[in-house]
């Protein structure tokens, strides 16, 4: 029970900082908002593996592991096209002329994403956690 108050730990953070940084990029740097959810989407994914390694999933024995990066990596990219492909939909749908409107897309995409996400890396770590 305790892992999973963690992983919800550091989901949120990560949460934070991926939608956070997306606004900023889109709103006060001036980036498109595909552009700005991909910078906070890589920025969230660094930020995640880090807490997932050494504090949600780890060990005394844990270590950090190129192997589990690259699989964060490659579960995180899909994620990553689903939220931008989820994006690329809404704003045909609706314009994100103000904020927000911008934050719902970002909040809507991001929460789709972060479902996939979710159930990737869940596995990705209760494999490596069972064979420990």
């Amino acid at each position: 029970m305790r892992r999973s108050w963690r992983y919800l730990a550091v989901v949120v953070v990560g949460f934070g900082i991926d939608l956070g940084l997306a606004l900023i990029l889109n709103r006060w740097i001036g980036l498109d908002l595909t552009l700005a959810a991909a910078g906070g989407f890589v920025a969230a994914l660094l930020t995640n593996y880090l807490l997932f390694e050494t504090w949600a999933f780890g060990t005394g024995e844990s270590r950090l592991s190129l192997r589990r990066l690259a699989t964060t990596t490659a579960s995180a990219l899909i994620a990553l096209g689903v939220r931008l492909t989820a994006i690329a939909g809404l704003t045909l749908w609706m314009r994100a002329s103000d904020t927000l409107t911008a934050a719902a897309i970002l909040v809507a995409a991001a929460a789709l994403s972060l479902l996939v996400n979710w159930t990737l890396v869940s596995r990705i770590f209760s494999r490596e956690i069972e064979a420990r």
